[in-house]
């Protein structure tokens, strides 16, 4: 019988009686992420630095240079401006959407050698509110802070003359309703006698439409007129290359460092921090490093040991290559001459689970080195002692191991 099978075996004796330390999910260790991270910072602020160079480099070679400047430009009405939200917003609004019109746009393009399309001008062109309700501020971005004048003034022109086109267009076809409403309250009025008393009411009806169209033509609507000569930028607006290359180099520091935590819990054949954290949350174990106490043990490690001394049961210790422990270092208070028979140390590529009583085994804890080849056999390990319900620790030691000893 292999010792897989011996395993799976005695992970379904053990597991009969109840749940497991599995049933609830692994906790996530953020402090260990974030040490994780900080031992990854310094490849990372290496890559991000290049990144940022690139940045910097290929938008300040390779993007043209953009200006800005801007026309204040105020809207006029026959009647003056009229307080509130809506009024205000509905008065600007027609001007706002003829920035967008094709025909505009065309218009303006076909004055200047500009090389662009009209989307491409209406994207380099903003309409903002002014400081009162009846001023707009037109903003074009261009190659040059000549252009971008120029473009501007042109654009209050063209909006200002496709407004005063539709209103004239609007106004047509008002009179044109009215004069019909005319005409057909003559003819009627002509079928009546001179002497009815419903004659005058019908002349009055014909000379109030006759005003209205003399108020129409009258009434030329809003107009946008400029109040301002175009305030040209000496400074390039875009691109800004540095600003973009601190953000894209922030962007590629923090993506690096999580690639390279990522990659070193996953990928290669050594144990590392990053790689033990992860199969400890995955296996719900406990984790800790040995940074060279004279135990072998992490402090966790032996904390959990001290509280065993007093229970019975069996507690097993896996060594991987490379290490060694030395439990009485980790636990003084009982004394030098005590035995230690509650605790069974075994190599890890050994037939471990053939010696352990693993129904009296309380705890075990795997030990494995830094530098060592043991990452497979130790997740392996793990994995098995989950399946076997059997609380456990994870050691990873970074310095040199302790004597041997028990």
């Amino acid at each position: 019988m292999g010792g897989d099978q011996l395993v799976s075996e005695q992970a379904t004796r053990m597991r009969s009686g109840g749940s497991t330390h599995r049933d609830a999910p692994p906790p996530i260790d953020l402090v260990g992420h974030g040490r994780a991270l900080a031992r990854a910072a310094l490849p990372a602020l290496l890559i991000a630095l290049l990144v940022g160079a690139a940045v910097f480099g290929l938008r300040t070679a390779l993007t043209t240079k953009q200006y800005e400047a801007t026309v204040i430009a105020q809207i006029s009405t026959a009647g003056g401006v009229a307080p509130g939200d809506a009024y205000i917003e509905q008065l600007r609004a027609p001007f706002v959407g003829l920035a967008n019109d094709a025909t505009v746009l065309d218009s303006v393009l076909g004055q200047f050698d500009t090389g662009w399309d009209g989307p491409t001008l209406a994207a380099h062109t903003k309409f903002a509110p002014g400081p009162s309700p009846a001023i707009l501020s037109v903003t074009v971005r261009a190659d040059s802070p000549e252009l971008a004048g120029k473009l501007a003034r042109a654009m209050v022109v063209a909006v200002d003359q496709a407004a005063t086109g539709q209103r004239a267009q609007e106004v047509e076809k008002q009179v044109a309703q009215i004069q019909a409403g005319i005409a057909a309250a003559k003819a009627r009025n002509a079928a009546k006698d001179p002497d009815d008393p419903a004659q005058q009411t019908a002349d009055a009806e014909v000379n109030a439409m006759v005003d209205e169209i003399a108020k129409l033509q009258v009434n030329g609507g809003s107009r946008l007129m400029m109040l301002s000569a175009p305030n040209q930028s000496t400074e390039p607006v875009a691109p800004k290359p540095l600003a973009e290359s601190i953000v894209a180099g922030l962007f590629a520091f923090i993506v690096a460092a999580e690639a390279i935590v990522f990659a070193r819990g996953r990928f290669g054949e050594r144990p590392t921090d990053s790689w033990a954290r992860r199969v400890a949350r995955k296996y719900g174990a406990g984790y800790g490093r040995d940074a060279g106490s004279p135990s072998g043990f992490a402090t966790s490690t032996a904390v959990a040991l001290s509280r065993n001394v007093y229970r019975s049961g069996e507690t097993l210790i896996l060594l991987g290559t490379g290490t060694a422990v030395d439990v009485s270092a980790a636990l003084p208070e009982i004394g030098a001459d005590a035995t230690y028979g509650w605790v069974n140390v075994q190599d890890m590529e050994s037939e471990w689970w053939r010696t352990a009583n693993l129904n009296e085994v309380v705890m075990a804890v795997v030990v494995v080195a830094a530098g060592s080849s043991d990452r497979a056999l130790a997740e392996r390990t793990l994995r098995e002692l989950s399946e076997l319900a059997v609380p456990t620790d994870l050691v990873l030691q970074t310095a040199a191991a302790p004597a041997a000893a028990i």
